[in-house]
């Protein structure tokens, strides 16, 4: 899926807003060195019937790396039990991405031009990255001195590059050619470098 508009030249703030210069789509690039671009945020509830309910928000890299910073002071202080309180009262209070959720990134080192949240409720399924789009835009030149900023979508599958669990353990699952594997992470764990099975995973579930 993609979609085109022509803009005038100059009109940075436009351009910005869809993440400035074309990404490589095997490696979105380094997005935290722009600290005021856009970044594509999906929000997953995931329900025990099998269905699920999602919201797409866009947020900037700076407030997308407060967050980060603000889940890992959490982290290190869970030993005294407080940040486990505050993480487990959140996820009746705020599900729009909390501390309870699960955080996927599209590129190393929890940044990149999308994020997945993935909020799970008692009893939820497996959650297929499939259901779930990243987007990616950029500006090339038209002629005239216009550009046209061409957004094109892609699924989860194959996109994450790092994440960050909340308060729930789980597994990542990758099944080539009929062979199913699986690599499981803990409650709170940071993977900066997602592994290939990761990087590969086409669904992941929660303990």
């Amino acid at each position: 899926m993609s979609k085109t508009m022509t803009l005038v030249a100059g009109l940075s703030l436009t351009v910005a807003a869809c993440g400035g210069v074309e990404p490589r789509l095997d490696n979105p690039g380094d997005p935290g060195q722009d600290k005021e671009g856009i970044v594509h945020r999906t929000i997953v509830w995931l329900k025990s019937d099998g269905s699920s309910e999602v919201k797409t928000v866009d947020i900037t890299r700076a407030q997308q790396q407060a967050e980060v910073a603000q889940r890992e002071e959490m982290a290190q202080r869970r030993e005294s039990g407080s940040a486990i309180g505050t993480a487990t009262q959140a996820v009746g209070v705020d599900p729009n991405c909390a501390a309870s959720s699960l955080w996927l990134f599209d590129d190393y080192n929890q940044t990149g031009w999308n994020e997945l949240c993935l909020f799970k409720q008692p009893t939820s399924p497996v959650a297929y990255l499939r259901d779930y789009t990243v987007t990616y835009c950029w500006p090339t030149p038209a002629g005239y001195g216009l550009f046209t900023i061409s957004c094109h979508s892609f699924t989860w599958e194959g996109r994450v590059r790092s994440f960050y669990a909340g308060v729930d353990g789980g597994a990542f699952f990758y099944a080539p050619d009929g062979h199913a594997f699986a690599q499981s992470f803990q409650a709170w764990q940071r993977t900066d470098h997602a592994s290939l099975l990761v990087s590969e995973a086409t669904a992941l579930g929660f303990f």
